[in-house]
């Protein structure tokens, strides 16, 4: 059996923050790979000066 799980693998916590949006998916996409599933983009959410404020990186199989 190819157990691929390494110890370079960090765990997701809760409070995370990330220099980029492209820094978090990396992250996230490394570790579903990991772990047997896939990440796709969700919600985001910008303010009034176009500043983006939140964005979503959910499960691929999410409705």
């Amino acid at each position: 059996m190819n157990d691929r799980r390494g110890s370079e693998i960090f765990e997701p916590v809760v409070g995370t923050d990330f220099d980029s949006c492209q820094e978090a998916y990396d992250f996230y996409n490394l570790y579903s790979w990991e772990h047997g599933f896939g990440i796709r983009h969700g919600r985001s959410r910008v303010n009034t000066n176009k500043y983006k404020l939140m964005h979503e990186l959910v499960c691929q199989c999410a409705v």
